[in-house]
């Protein structure tokens, strides 16, 4: 592959995608910042010597079917020979296997969504009845009644035994002293009937009084939030109008909606959903800090929390990793033409790539680098580095720096290549060293050394 040129498209998607235009170059190259997939590639074309020309999308279009059968954006750009292949996080579909070949796939996701943090909802004014279920006090209730009734039979008795003497024992009285823990003094003389039921309620009070003291002090300590993390909730939410649901036009995610056949979710796509051209408003209007309406993110899982990664758990909310969180499951791969001569090495290529974890320790990195970036004052312009159209510029203008400031370039990030790995038994552990949660907290320290 020596005097192989490839063409490949590109939509700047973090944390697959990451390249800038290159202003230094004659020729308007791009240049490789980060991202999963554009990374692959540039060491794809370092170990078979080929060279690559970036080709950017300029509608930021992944690739969807019109009606009259036409095709948009990069899946387009396949078929009419513009280019070879396509990076930036794009999805196998039944259409698009129809049109262009996929590799083999470099990462399996999720597609589930992201809102802002919801305020805690609910009243307090039922906090003290809230720690039992409504069965339990009817039970206490029914209790209740029937002390009275057996106390009511132990008075009538006594009256007609010992109608001399007044030394009657109130049960309703005596009850309510063992449940709020106070003595009664004249238990010794009491009948041994009303010692075995008051035997049998103190025990029963204790259980009561423990277990409602307790789950009220865990309320109070942990209040309780309802929070939307199941894709059933988040379609009620959206059909009430507590959450406005958006989504990226032109991606796998609406063709999702189109084809699917239950009634929720075409009503959702019908009447709800707001379809945008790229990332760039999204992500403004998940970060806004204004209260309603709320707005909620459809997206794919790894995309939302590098998202969450950056700019934290209390910006972005999340539902957890599980079935009843996801829309659909999804595998990432790059799609190429029809009959490509070289899918067999390159497949070979990323499937042992794969086993080493590179992958995700190219992630972290770019987390790392996009964390940097924000820190030097630059937040306000966050989603530029999600809009495919200004991310370019928004990289050269942060390159453009005084002679006494850090800049990005100067930072030196660990580079692993394929000759580490070949060379360095030792390199996987290296690896999986930064991808280690643990380690989570050595971000914030490292990059507080290249503060401006």
């Amino acid at each position: 592959m020596e005097n192989l040129t490839l063409k490949i498209g590109f939509i700047n998607v973090l944390p697959y995608t990451w390249l800038k235009l290159n202003h230094s170059s004659t020729s308007g190259q791009y240049s490789v910042i980060g991202g999963i997939e554009t990374q692959l590639w540039q060491l794809a074309s370092e170990y078979y010597n080929f060279s690559i020309e970036w080709i950017i999308e300029p509608n930021s279009h992944f690739g969807a079917q019109y009606e009259n059968g036409s095709w948009s954006g990069l899946i387009a750009a396949i078929m009419n020979n513009e280019i070879d292949l396509a990076v930036g996080g794009l999805m196998p579909t039944t259409k698009r296997l129809e049109v262009v070949d996929f590799l083999f796939p470099y990462d399996h996701d999720q597609y589930t969504f992201a809102n802002q943090p919801l305020p805690e909802t609910g009243s307090h004014m039922d906090l003290l009845i809230r720690p039992f279920h409504y069965k339990v006090f009817i039970c206490i209730l029914f209790t209740v009644i029937l002390f009275w009734l057996f106390n009511w039979i132990e008075k009538k008795l006594q009256q007609q035994q010992y109608s001399e003497t007044n030394n009657h024992h109130n049960l309703l009285w005596i009850n309510f002293c063992l449940l709020v823990r106070q003595p009664y003094h004249w238990m010794s003389s009491t009948g041994s009937a009303i010692r075995i039921a008051l035997i049998i309620w103190a025990f029963s009070s204790i259980i009561l009084v423990n277990f409602y003291l307790y789950t009220l002090c865990s309320m109070l300590a942990l209040p309780l939030i309802d929070k939307i993390d199941t894709i059933n909730k988040f379609i009620d939410a959206c059909n009430t109008g507590y959450l406005i649901p958006m989504a990226i036009s032109n991606t796998s995610v609406e063709e999702f909606f189109l084809n699917s056949q239950v009634d929720t979710v075409r009503n959702l796509w019908s009447s709800h959903l707001m379809l945008l051209p790229n990332y760039s408003l999204p992500f403004t209007l998940l970060l806004s800090s204004s209260n309603r309406p709320y707005y909620a993110l459809i997206a794919a899982r790894k995309n939302l929390l590098f998202l969450q990664s950056v700019k934290g758990k209390d910006k972005i909310y999340l539902p957890p990793y599980t079935e009843k969180s996801s829309l659909f499951p999804s595998l990432l791969a790059t799609p190429v033409q029809k009959g490509f001569h070289y899918k067999r090495p390159f497949e070979r290529f990323v499937s042992r790539l794969i086993t080493t974890g590179i992958m995700t320790h190219w992630e972290m990195l770019d987390s790392i680098k996009l964390r940097f970036y924000l820190k030097r004052g630059k937040g306000g312009k966050f989603q530029a580095f999600f809009d495919n159209t200004s991310m370019s510029q928004q990289d050269d203008e942060e390159n453009v720096d005084d002679n006494n400031e850090h800049r990005i370039d100067d930072i030196n990030f660990i580079d692993f290549t394929i000759q580490h790995l070949q060379n360095n038994p030792n390199a996987l552990n290296t690896v999986f060293f930064f991808v280690s949660p643990s380690n989570e907290n050595l971000i914030d320290s490292y990059l507080q050394n290249f503060e401006p």
